[in-house]
This record gives structure tokens, C-alpha cells and sequence, in this order.
């Protein structure tokens, strides 16, 4: 039996909301866009304006279904099926879309997956699978797109960027998760991927940048908050306290898509209520969490070591006058003469 408690969504659900940023004339790619937060981007894009290449591996009905959606709103889509980890079948895509399309504007990498199990457990199968798609996939699409638009260049009258590359990828590109290893592994990766690739691309004005969704109402976490007891727990880890919707990530995503975003690159937007903060405060350090106290007090000690020499530097730097100047007498030969002060040796 589900739960949809009334702190689960918004008084105003995402969906009911008009889209306000404008990508007339651009045309977007999302990988694995037949169900969830795929869904939810290709929709979002076709409702501002983008035409919509809606990829998908199985269920062709429901990718069709989410053609004839944007269809139905006066977009223009079309579904494509292509195993994003097979290069041979991402470059058939590609050809396809630039030779029905003219080119791309916009790629949403979002096609994932889970195969999870204890690490001791987990099969090199299991493994290869959730790297092949969540992580080389995600390199394969990129590497297209950009071919594309470096070819192509800025066309002003469409957009400021060349091109522009959205991954999503997930709070646990930070959060470790045990039982997860071969997806957090993913997700690691793909944060460090899109970071340089950001850094190497920008130049050609192509603005790369990741969505880190948190905890999203979606088929492959159903068991997360399908039952009372399940929500519960999740909200404990959530702090703003609501499941997050697909059309949360939507939205961001037609967002970063847009002009509105133009000076945005190499940045991962946390899209989770808050949960990044919650289980992991310190973001540049996060597997030093534990040892805070200690470090706090290391550095505590350190400081007090350095106030305590900048107190007693040496007196030839001193402004006080030795002891044996003071007494206007010649100073004694091999005997240092002391700071009256600081009692330590001049020479």
C-alpha cells in the first residue's frame, strides 16, 4: 500500500507550474528519459520550447508515451533506443539526431542504474554494469555532444553557450553508501568527469555542470518511502522535510539548459532538501568528519604555539633595550646580553 503524506509534496505540485525559461529553438538530448526523472527533464524541455530526442534502452511504450506528450503540447520529439554504454550504438543516435535535427544544443545525462549488493558479494558483471552506463555512458554522450559543438560554435540568435551538458548525478557522489559501492563509485567518478571536462570545454564557451538529486520520488527507490514506517525514516535524513518530485529536477535542469545559467560551469547543484548538508557537513573533507574534535584541538594547540613565538620573538627584533644598555656599562665579552623583557639572548 503507498503512503503520500501530505509533507511528501508541495501545496502547488512542479508540474501544475508554468515553465518560464525559454529554449525555443534548441535541440536537447535525455538519456534514459521513458521513466523517472528522465521523464520528467524531456518534458520540461519540450514544454520551453526544446525539440526532444527522448532516448530510452527498454519499454519503448512508455518512451512513445512521453513523444506523444510533448506532441500533444505543440512540441517536437521522437524516441530513440540506444544502450548509452555501447559507443557504436551512442554514435548511431548522434548521427541520427543531427541528420533528422540539424544539431544539438543541450544533452541531459541522465541514463543510470543500481545493481547493488554486499561488496564481498558483488559479481564483476554487477560492477561493469553500473560503471559501463552510470560512468562511461555519461563519457560516451559527452564526447558527441561535443564534437557537435565545437563544430557548430555559438549561434547567438539560439543561445550565448555553444552547448550545453547537464549530468545528473547523485548526493552520493559525496555520501558514501554501504551495500553501493560500484554506484557510489560511479557517481564519484562522474563529479571529477564533469568537473574537468568543465574546465577543458569552457574556453569553447560549452558550459558543462551536474544536478545531484537527492532523495526523488521515483521507481527505483520506491521501497524508500512507499510505506509510513520508510518515509519516516528517509525525512530524518531530509531536512526541508518533503520526498523530492521529478519535476524538481526538471525544473533545475530547464534552468541550467538556459541563458538565465550562462555564467554557470563546472558546478553541482544539490537538489535534496538539504540532505547533502545533513549527512555530510564539510564537503571538501567529508571522510574526516569523525575526527573533528580532534583536528579542532590540533589546530587549537598549533595556534596557541604560534602567538606564543610571535609574543617571544628574538630580541634582536625586540624594541626593548638589553639589561646591560639599561645599566649603561659596557657589555661583558661571551656574555649575551638579555631582553629585560623576554629574558632571552640578543646575539
Amino acid at each position: 500500500m503507498s503512503f503520500s503524506p501530505s509533507t511528501s509534496a508541495p501545496a502547488t505540485m512542479a508540474s501544475e507550474r508554468p515553465i518560464l525559461c525559454s529554449l525555443a529553438g534548441q535541440k536537447a538530448l535525455v538519456t534514459g528519459a521513458n521513466s523517472g526523472i528522465g521523464r520528467a527533464i524531456a518534458l520540461a524541455l519540450g514544454a520551453a520550447g526544446a525539440a526532444v530526442v527522448v532516448n530510452y534502452l527498454d519499454d519503448e511504450a512508455r518512451a512513445e508515451a512521453v513523444v506523444a506528450a510533448i506532441r500533444d503540447g505543440g512540441g517536437i520529439a521522437y524516441a530513440q533506443r540506444a544502450d548509452v554504454s555501447q559507443e557504436a550504438e551512442v554514435q548511431a543516435m548522434f548521427r541520427r539526431m543531427i541528420g533528422e535535427l540539424g544539431t544539438i544544443d543541450i544533452l541531459i545525462n541522465n541514463a543510470g542504474l543500481q545493481r547493488d549488493a554486499a561488496f564481498h558479494e558483488m559479481t564483476l558483471a554487477a560492477w561493469n554494469t553500473v560503471i559501463g552506463v552510470n560512468l562511461t555512458g555519461q563519457f560516451l554522450c559527452a564526447r558527441e555532444a561535443i564534437r557537435e559543438f565545437r563544430r557548430r560554435g555559438v549561434v547567438p540568435a539560439i543561445s550565448r553557450a555553444a552547448g550545453k551538458i547537464i549530468c545528473i548525478s547523485s548526493v552520493h557522489q559525496l555520501i558514501p553508501w554501504a551495500g553501493h559501492a560500484n554506484y557510489a563509485a560511479s557517481k564519484g567518478g562522474l563529479m571529477l568527469m564533469m568537473q574537468s571536462l568543465a574546465q577543458e570545454v569552457a574556453p569553447a564557451r560549452i558550459r558543462v555542470n551536474s544536478i545531484a538529486p537527492g532523495a526523488i520520488r521515483t521507481p527505483i527507490n520506491t521501497a524508500a518511502w512507499q510505506t509510513a514506517e520508510a518515509h519516516e525514516a528517509l525525512m530524518t535524513l531530509v531536512p526541508y522535510k518533503r520526498i523530492g518530485e521529478p519535476e524538481d529536477i526538471a525544473r533545475a535542469a530547464v534552468w541550467l539548459a538556459s541563458d538565465e545559467a550562462d555564467y554557470v560551469v563546472g558546478t553541482t547543484l544539490f537538489v535534496d532538501g538539504g540532505m547533502n548538508r545533513r549527512l555530510c557537513p564539510d564537503r571538501r573533507f567529508p571522510h574526516r568528519r569523525a575526527d573533528r574534535p580532534q583536528r579542532l584541538a590540533r589546530l587549537a594547540v598549533l595556534a596557541a604555539l604560534r602567538f606564543r613565538r610571535l609574543l617571544c620573538r628574538p630580541a634582536r627584533r625586540c624594541r626593548e633595550r638589553p639589561l646591560a644598555d639599561r645599566a649603561g656599562g659596557a657589555q661583558p665579552a661571551r656574555q649575551p646580553a638579555l631582553c629585560r623583557r623576554h629574558a632571552h639572548s640578543r646575539d
